[in-house]
């Protein structure tokens, strides 16, 4: 597991996603509003697929990839 950094400061927090952000994740994506803007998020938004991506950042981070 790569260790990435957390940003924080007096407004705001920034951190890794954790499986526990999932549901959040798939409320967003599967909004049109937000997630209809992106055209790689698919629409309804599949079960599932927010864990998937967040299970993904560990193994894109140690390859130096997680923020392309």
């Amino acid at each position: 597991m790569t260790t990435r950094p957390v940003i924080t400061t007096n407004r705001l927090e920034l951190r890794p996603f954790t499986q526990a952000d999932a549901l959040m994740v798939r409320q967003l994506a599967g909004d049109e509003r937000v997630g209809g803007q992106i055209p790689h998020i698919p629409h309804p938004y599949p079960e599932n697929v927010a864990e998937d991506w967040i299970a993904s950042h560990d193994q894109l981070a140690s390859e130096g990839m997680e923020f392309i």
